[in-house]
């Protein structure tokens, strides 16, 4: 049954303002209070239906002090009135404090003609949702209220919290632009010129071309206008000849009292003069109305001081012709004060605006169709707060919205059919939806959402699927929908095809300098004294904002003492929130990709990306698949060919390792530090955890620079699979090597030969440069995977060994050798030997004649056969007593490197 419509105002006030809510309200259709130590209730209207009761419009009904309902009852219908005071006022709301109350949500609801508003009082919170929720009013037997639940409020600086708002204290705005005009005299030239220009310039504009006249269309322009952020007035000859018209610009005319909003008048072929006196036509227009509404005089009136305030504004007087510049200038300034506001919305947000605007311009050249962008980094790199930022202020642009946070870990405790459930209860704004299982969820959302232009947010996802589910397809959405991803794998975004992938910039010094003070001091700048130590922990954090969060929370009213050793602290214990951020990324790798990752920040960082990927893939990893995983992961980067990683994250990997023992270096994985080594060789604590032992040149560290340790310490590292080290000496010799080794490099090597039970069938480099080898093994050890071997400037090699064993040996170093006289036959079954380096071997007068077969390089004819000119031919020897004895005299220029690797024959 359908029932006319009556209104009544439910004041909630203070004792205190008794006195002055009934002078203002007046007596109404009847009193009832709820008495209390503080509060009443008061119901109040005319009882006409005409809505005229005082507080039901928004300029008489916030005042201060004010909290409660606005509604529509149905006539007759007072036990309706009696269930609604019961359920609907919280008593509990009535205790908050004054700021609460000042941040009561209002909105508007529509039933027949009328535009009335509705304040909501009841706060509440939604999983996964932030945004305004409409009350619901169904005209059955009863009516049911459901309440508003708050705008999440976010800041940079700290957790979020929530709470309520007011959209015209705090404006939610849904257009840029709201454009008024006549349209039988702009229509299809200024307006239309107008609105193209910034449409094209990114500007989200109103214009009613598309809405047919009829009883709705005021109301929907009123939406329109509270909505938007300017409005543009074109008068033109006709325009106050249109009631419609006058009634928006009273409308536009409290708008700009209440929310600011700015009004730019456009005087399209008028006197601006005749505009504000309302003279000439516009004086024959008033003629006009003031006979139609002659009992409304009052109306009149209003739309005469209207017409007036708006036409005194400061605007743009426009005549047929070149309308270009001035179509220019207008949207200039309006460009202008958009990108200004960038700096209003962000003001919390350190260093964030610039990104804000490089999204929504992006946007922008897609709004006419679907776009999906991308946001990528590390944890704590700032994916999440940028997308909620921009979520928060743009999505009442939207006709639906979503921000799902989260999605990683949602999934894993969930099910993707509950994520799609919230996606469309947020967006359709509808409390359950029936969905049976995944399959069905796509499909509804194709179904409901095709013709919706929407925004959502997916929050850390990690798992294509995620996507597939959620947003699988552009076509699922309407037109001018976004869609924006936060996650740390670019490949994931790169395989669902996402039109930009945006990442966050580092902090530079000056915004990360404001961010760490406003944690450790509560300000932008440090107390006296603490600045050089405040830029030594920012330059530490490297521009990472979860860091600077951290390291200033932890700082904030330490002693001096705890100040100056912070840097100490920070790498020796890393903190827990910044170490559980960064190890989600670690914990989502394969297990190849993680040995990958622990061994270029413990060993490799810095080095050149190719001479690393040779390593690992000596130790059998898939190197270059694994380092573009770690990239498209931002947890790699190249620069200048060499590989690069974030402070924190390396020391997120070497805690990790460190973890694995705290107190026995001999017990980890992974051995970087020289006295983690000399701990493990003097203390005999190496155990068969221990993986990779790579050292850099110890320096100018005295302590370090000849280790000497007992060879049974080696036998214990039954699974050391990489080993580069120097001038480490071993007492009495060493006897034993894992056989699981890849990589052996030991600069400084001082036995006279490789242990004897040293058969390793995975080593694949052997470089032994400096050493003390006087032959490098008896007999034939098989080395099945060898292509390397690097003996260059070992003084005491007499001869090479037999080479049968190591059939896949493709370089051969011996340079410096300078004792070295005899090469073993056996080097002529090497027929994958390519590079063979002789430089400064003295002694090597004889070659054995099953070289000839080898293929070094090519030669003239005439020497093609000949196995002593072709070895000839890549040896540089220096030495003008030997000259003579050599069949020919081959020499290269250039200088000699004290390490060099080997002499390619190219």
């Amino acid at each position: 049954m359908f029932y006319m419509c009556q209104i009544f105002t439910i004041c909630v006030r203070t004792v205190a303002n008794l006195q002055r809510c009934e002078q203002e309200e007046g007596g109404g259709n009847g009193q009832e209070r709820r008495k209390g130590s503080r509060d009443f209730v008061e119901i109040g209207g005319c009882g006409c239906g005409c809505g005229c009761g005082r507080g039901v419009r928004f300029s008489s009904m916030v005042v201060d002090g004010f909290v409660g309902f606005a509604m529509v009852v149905i006539d007759g219908g007072r036990e309706i009135v009696d269930e609604f005071l019961r359920s609907a006022i919280p008593l509990s709301f009535l205790s908050l404090s004054n700021t609460r109350r000042k941040n009561t949500i209002l909105l508007s609801i529509h039933l027949l003609k009328s535009n009335y508003y509705l304040i909501g009082t009841e706060p509440g919170v939604v999983s996964g949702h932030q945004g305004f929720r409409s009350f619901l009013l169904n005209f059955n037997t009863s009516l049911r209220f459901t309440s508003i639940f708050p705008t999440e409020s976010m800041s940079t600086q700290g957790p979020s919290t929530s709470s309520a708002s007011s959209p015209f204290s705090t404006p939610r705005w849904k257009f840029d632009v709201f454009l008024t005009f006549r349209g039988e005299d702009t229509r299809n030239s200024f307006a239309s010129l107008l609105y193209t220009a910034l449409k094209q310039k990114g500007v989200l504009a109103f214009i009613d071309e598309k809405m047919e006249r009829g009883k709705h269309i005021l109301r929907e322009i009123f939406e329109a206008i509270e909505g938007s952020r300017f409005t543009i007035v074109i008068f033109s000859r006709n325009y106050v000849s249109s009631a419609y018209h006058l009634e928006e610009l009273v409308h536009i005319v409290g708008c700009r009292e209440k929310t600011g909003m700015r009004v730019l008048p456009v005087f399209y072929n008028v006197n601006p003069s005749d505009v504000r006196r309302q003279s000439g036509i516009f004086a024959e227009a008033f003629t006009k109305h003031e006979e139609r509404f002659k009992g409304d005089m009052e109306k009149v009136q209003m739309w005469r001081a209207a017409l007036t305030e708006v036409a005194n504004l400061s605007g743009w007087h426009l005549q047929d012709g070149n309308l270009s510049e001035s179509i220019k200038s207008i949207v200039e300034i309006i460009s202008q004060h958009l990108r200004s506001s960038f700096t209003s919305i962000t003001r919390n947000f350190i260093g964030i605006d610039s990104s804000m605007e490089e999204l929504f311009t992006f946007y922008s050249n897609f709004k006419d169709n679907v776009c999906m962008i991308g946001i990528c980094g590390i944890g704590g790199s700032g994916k999440t707060t940028l997308a909620r930022v921009f979520y928060e202020n743009f999505h009442r642009y939207f006709g639906g919205s979503s921000f799902i946070a989260n999605v990683r870990e949602y999934s894993e405790k969930f099910d993707l059919l509950q994520l799609q459930q919230l996606l469309l209860a947020d967006i359709l704004e509808e409390k359950d939806a029936d969905i049976r299982n995944v399959y069905h969820g796509v499909n509804m959302i194709k179904k409901r959402l095709c013709q919706k232009k929407v925004l959502i947010v997916l929050d850390d996802v990690n798992k294509l699927d995620q996507l597939e589910n959620l947003a699988g397809e552009h076509g699922w959405f309407g037109l001018g929908s976004l869609i924006i991803i936060t996650t740390r794998d670019k490949h994931l975004l790169d395989h669902h095809g996402v039109h930009k992938i945006y990442k966050p910039n580092p902090l530079n010094n000056d915004d990360a300098l404001k961010l760490f003070c406003l944690k450790a001091f509560k300000k932008e700048q440090p107390d006296e004294g603490y600045m050089q130590l405040s830029q030594d922990v920012v330059c530490y954090a490297n521009g990472y904002p979860l860091a600077l969060i951290t390291f200033g929370s932890f700082l904030l009213g330490r002693t001096m003492d705890t100040w100056k050793s912070a840097l100490d602290i920070f790498k020796k214990f890393p903190k827990k929130e910044i170490f559980d951020t960064l190890k989600v990324s670690y914990d989502g790798l394969e297990d190849m990709w993680k040995e990958i990752f622990l061994d270029v920040a413990c060993f490799f960082r810095g080095k050149m990306k190719d001479q690393v990927i040779e390593i690992l893939e000596t130790c059998g990893f898939d190197a270059k698949i694994g380092i573009q995983v770690l990239m498209d992961k931002s947890l790699l980067t190249i620069e200048n060919d060499t590989l690069q990683m974030h402070d924190l994250l390396q020391e997120m990997d070497k805690e990790i390792v460190r973890r694995e023992s705290r107190e026995e270096p001999g017990k980890r994985s992974r051995l970087w530090l020289h006295k983690d080594l000399f701990h493990v060789l003097m203390n005999k604590t190496a155990s068969k955890t221990i993986q990779a032992i790579v050292l850099d040149k110890p320096g100018g560290d005295e302590a370090y620079q000849h280790i000497e340790s007992y060879s049974e310490v080696f036998s214990k590292m039954c699974n050391l699979r990489l080993l580069i080290i120097d001038n480490v000496h071993i007492l009495k010799g060493l006897n034993h090597l894992s056989n699981k080794l890849r990589l052996l490099d030991w600069h400084g090597y001082s036995s006279k030969c490789l242990p004897s039970r040293f058969q390793s069938k995975e080593l694949v480099e052997l470089k032994l440069q400096f050493s003390k080898i006087e032959y490098l093994w008896r007999g034939v050890k098989y080395l099945d995977k060898l292509k390397l071997i690097n003996l260059g400037h070992s003084l005491n090699l007499i001869r090479t060994p037999d080479f049968t064993g190591v059939p896949r040996l493709e370089k051969l170093c011996l340079s410096g050798c300078i004792n070295l006289v005899e090469i073993h036959p056996s080097i002529g079954q090497l027929s994958k030997l390519t590079v063979l380096n002789l430089e400064f071997c003295r002694s090597l007068i004889n070659l054995p004649s099953s070289m000839d077969g080898l293929r070094l390089d090519s030669v003239h004819d005439e020497f093609e056969n000949s196995a002593v000119v072709k070895a000839t031919k890549i040896m540089r020897t220096y030495d003008d007593s030997n000259v003579a004895e050599h069949s020919a005299s081959w020499s290269f220029p250039g200088e000699t490197e004290r390490d060099l690797d080997c002499l390619a024959v190219a």
